[in-house]
């Protein structure tokens, strides 16, 4: 299942700067930072939100 979109806030500095590898696969779901801690996902799967949830926790 894709999710249309998807918002990853709180995101640390280093991260942010990852944004467009952090998914493994680069610009996937289209990356767009919408502050200095968040970015928006688009047409991302369950399994693609779950692997960044998985590399933002590792940094937590």
């Amino acid at each position: 299942m894709c999710r249309t979109a998807f918002v990853v806030s709180g995101v640390p500095p280093t991260c942010m700067n990852l944004a467009t590898v952090i998914t493994g696969k680069f610009d996937e779901g289209n990356p767009v930072p919408l502050s200095n801690n968040a970015i928006r996902f688009t047409g991302l799967t369950d399994d693609d939100i779950n692997q960044i949830q998985d590399a933002l926790n590792t940094h937590a």
